[in-house]
């Protein structure tokens, strides 16, 4: 998901491409911290898109965009394959997390989600 960060100090906002497990919800203080911002929250359509060349949903896990950082939680160095849609709705490419991070390096690595609780 791409997010709009508030930096300290009257700095213009930053974004981020915040990346996490599908059974976690993201953590926006966390993220912002994760790139040295205060608060974050969710970047309005039109931006996200711009920084992304794509439809909300169909965001790749990388950042082709040097305005757009990058980090990935923590938790998804653990999974096996990464599932993602690959700019298209109904296009989905499956890569050993392995290969993912040997391609964005272990420094995206961050605390930026939280699980959820499933309560029955």
């Amino acid at each position: 998901m791409v997010l709009e960060v508030s930096m300290p100090e009257g700095a213009d906002a930053r974004y981020l491409l915040a990346i996490v497990p599908g059974d976690c919800r993201i953590n926006f203080k966390s993220a912002a911290r994760a790139i040295g911002g205060k608060k974050s929250a969710f970047a309005a359509p039109e931006m996200a898109q711009a920084l992304t060349d794509c439809v909300m949903g169909a965001v790749p896990l990388f950042s082709f965009d040097d305005r757009l950082a990058l980090r990935v939680d923590t938790r998804l160095q653990q999974v096996g394959t990464l599932w993602f849609n690959a700019g298209a709705l109904d296009k989905s490419i499956g890569l050993a997390v392995e290969d993912y991070f040997r391609i964005v390096g272990d420094d995206c690595c961050a605390d930026i989600a939280t699980p959820v609780k499933i309560t029955a």
